[in-house]
């Protein structure tokens, strides 16, 4: 599975344009769904994830079959962004999903820069801990991303569906923190860290 991961910050109040800008003509070959997320305490950062079923070779050929219209689609996005945080083909290194459900929704996203070489700890670290809390919590699908351009740049992101947000947010209590206690060794650099609005689920629409 590979994720196209693009933040990036909007033109105040150019979110609609820009969502009419984003969306392809056709979905491409292999596409599986995406998430559109809004941060909450900059609501004109906007975080775009794509998910794609496809393998290395598959991936490298659509990229290669879809410049001339993604080249297209970009220069209709163009007038509505200030700015692009940050831009890449990713991996899906680690999918979980411990049952999400619920109208109440949210994304908790941090983007790591992982010391040279230290990815194979750092998810031992990140397994260990995972065991050690019984498991992904209710109400919540994990995914860690790889970056296929630099493997010591990873985004690490929970999709929150619960019925009660507070609720959630302390049964999870301080286990967040420990986390990133137990991965710390490992880390170089912390980019993007924030929790999401999350605005959209697009499904594959299939004939």
């Amino acid at each position: 599975m590979k994720a196209v991961f693009t933040a990036r910050r909007l033109n105040a109040g150019h979110y609609d344009d820009f969502r009419k800008a984003w969306e392809p003509d056709e979905w491409p070959a292999g596409f599986s769904g995406a998430y559109l997320m809004r941060d909450t305490a900059d609501p004109d950062q906007v975080t775009v994830l794509g998910l794609f079923d496809v393998s290395d070779d598959d991936a490298a050929r659509l990229q290669a079959d879809l410049e001339p219209s993604e080249r297209a689609r970009h220069e209709r996005m163009a007038p509505h962004i200030a700015e692009t945080l940050v831009s890449g083909l990713f991996d899906v290194a680690v999918r979980e999903d411990g049952g999400a459900s619920g109208n109440q929704k949210a994304v908790l996203l941090t983007e790591r820069i992982l010391k040279p070489g230290s990815f194979d700890d750092y998810m031992e670290a990140g397994r260990k801990f995972n065991e050690g809390m019984g498991g992904v919590p209710a109400g919540l699908e994990f995914m860690l991303l790889r970056d296929t351009a630099n493997p010591d740049h990873t985004i690490q992101l929970g999709i929150v569906r619960v019925p009660d947000m507070q609720a959630f947010r302390e049964s999870v209590g301080s286990g967040r923190q420990e986390m990133v206690d137990a991965t710390a060794p490992h880390v170089a650099s912390i980019g993007i860290d924030t929790s999401y609005e999350l605005i959209e689920e697009i499904a594959p629409v299939h004939a």
